[in-house]
């Protein structure tokens, strides 16, 4: 009886074992955080090229729109004096150079912000798979931790009708050396020998361990011995 109790005891453990996995596997959401992190980083990235680009294109417009003025000026006829036209005509060919600096600062900001666009579309996506693979892998999680709920409840039931025979004295130094040995208090006699320490047993001993009057324990573990 108590052989058949450790082997409840055993497989309960292992079921809520089991359970506990699961449950540890529910809860950890380092998938998400990391899709969600990439998400987050990716963004602020876009935003701040998003910003370079914008900063870039108003450059641009203001240093053309200075450009056009000068121009404006320096053909309108209102200057007469040659010293000022002739530096006017100095900042607009300066300026029309910083013109060339400028735009291709805004090219390469128009490139940058594009690829930190993709990039930004590359996360959100993979933020949206890693969602998708968590709800299925959560819903086979689930199924699995309800199969396992049900075979433990049936187990706890089995538990509780192979407790009822057993003597209150045996169940105690049951459970002591349940807790003193691992969790492994009835062991069964394996070739002469205890199955757990290996010690071999004399005659004696292998005959006392087959009668279901008495607990007969190894001399060296301590556990209790099982004889078929």
């Amino acid at each position: 009886m108590l052989f058949r109790l450790q082997q409840l005891d055993s497989q309960i453990e292992q079921f809520g074992n089991s359970i506990n996995e699961i449950n540890l596997k529910l809860a950890d959401d380092t998938s998400i955080q990391a899709a969600q992190n990439s998400v987050r980083i990716t963004t602020e990235r876009q935003q701040a090229d998003r910003q370079t680009l914008l900063s870039a294109e108003r450059s641009v417009q203001d240093l053309k729109i200075k450009i056009e003025q000068n121009e404006a000026t320096l053909y309108s006829g209102k200057i007469q004096n040659p010293k000022e036209l002739q530096d006017l005509q100095n900042d607009i060919l300066s300026q029309k150079r910083f013109l060339v600096i400028l735009e291709d600062r805004l090219l390469e900001a128009m490139l940058a912000n594009e690829e930190s666009e993709n990039y930004l579309k590359l996360a959100e996506s993979e933020l949206v798979a890693a969602n998708a693979r968590n709800i299925e892998n959560n819903a086979r999680l689930l199924g699995e931790r309800t199969r396992l709920s049900d075979q433990l409840k049936r187990l706890n039931a089995e538990r509780q009708t192979a407790v009822t025979p057993i003597q209150p004295e045996d169940i105690i130094t049951y459970e002591q050396l349940r807790r003193q040995r691992k969790g492994i208090a009835v062991v069964k006699i394996s070739g002469k020998a205890c199955a757990a320490c290996g010690t071999t047993l004399a005659p004696a001993v292998i005959q006392l361990a087959q009668s279901p009057m008495q607990l007969v324990r190894c001399p060296t573990c301590s556990r209790i011995l099982y004889q078929d």
